[in-house]
């Protein structure tokens, strides 16, 4: 008994601390009603202005985030809240700011932190790189060869049962969605790819993997490659096929998820695909 009480000592310390618990609110200070959507991060600092990212979550409609993480003994812990199109505010005292501040470790406690809102953006700059489009639209665009955009369409998580209709088509386009950021080395891409990098784009935005407004592409270009492998310029119609059917099992097993659950599931495991 003396030796397994030894051995669970030394594991304990092994493993760092005991874990922690905190519910970070997050508000408005002109409304002070809770800001949805909102990026929250705890980080672990050490002396010499060192950080390290020990749990991370977003807030819901009421502006709660809850996160647990493992302490260590010797560090700090700092709570951050990050919105796109939301500002740090100086607290009272202007030395520091309102959407941070540091963890009582071992505390059970509610961390208020605040946002303020930008002016507004330039929604008429906005739209024409991010218009809005259903994916029904889409499809159509991609399949007549006729898509305009410069950049990604703002759509939903509600978008991509349309879009996967579109998945299996193999026809060659010129007119296709991009990065707008990214140099295109390819001229055609075909059609059903186009339409499975928008899903992509979409399930990559409700992973919180980025920019909660605007979609997060996976690639420059719809173009797949298989891993390890150098992409051929214009991927073949069974790459299409087996991306489509990929997407659709993956689909057909998380629709009834949340969409931030569903998201967290790669199609592409186990395919031997991935986006360039």
């Amino acid at each position: 008994m003396k030796y397994t009480l030894l051995l669970l000592a030394v594991l304990l310390m092994a493993c760092g601390g005991p874990d922690s618990q905190v519910l970070i609110k997050v508000t408005d200070p002109i409304t002070k009603l809770g800001l949805d959507s909102v990026k929250t991060t705890i980080f672990r600092t050490w002396q010499g202005g060192g950080k390290q990212i020990v749990a991370h979550g977003m807030t819901n409609k009421e502006g709660e985030s809850r996160l647990k993480f493992r302490s260590e003994e010797g560090y700090q812990y700092m709570a951050v809240a990050e919105k796109q199109y939301y500002q740090a505010l100086l607290d009272s005292t202007g030395a520091g700011f309102m959407n941070q501040t540091q963890v009582q470790v071992g505390v059970p406690d509610t961390i208020e932190l605040k946002l303020g809102l930008l002016s507004a953006p330039d929604l008429t700059t906005l739209d024409k790189l991010y218009p809005k489009l259903s994916g029904i639209d889409a499809v159509l665009r991609l399949r007549s060869n006729t898509w305009e955009s410069a950049g990604i369409p703002r759509f939903s998580w509600e978008d991509i049962p349309a879009l996967l209709e579109g998945s299996s088509d193999t026809t060659l386009i010129s007119a296709f969605p991009r990065d707008p950021a990214a140099v295109i080395k390819t001229d055609t891409v075909r059609a059903g790819l186009a339409a499975l990098w928008l899903v992509e784009s979409i399930r990559r935005k409700a992973a919180g993997n980025g920019n909660q407004d605007l979609l997060l592409p996976p690639s420059k270009a719809p173009v797949m490659r298989v891993a390890g492998h150098n992409p051929s310029p214009i991927n073949t119609a069974a790459d299409v096929e087996a991306a489509a059917a990929a997407y659709r099992t993956w689909w057909e097993g998380v629709k009834e998820f949340t969409p931030r659950e569903a998201a967290r599931r790669n199609p592409l495991t186990k395919t031997g695909l991935e986006w360039l």
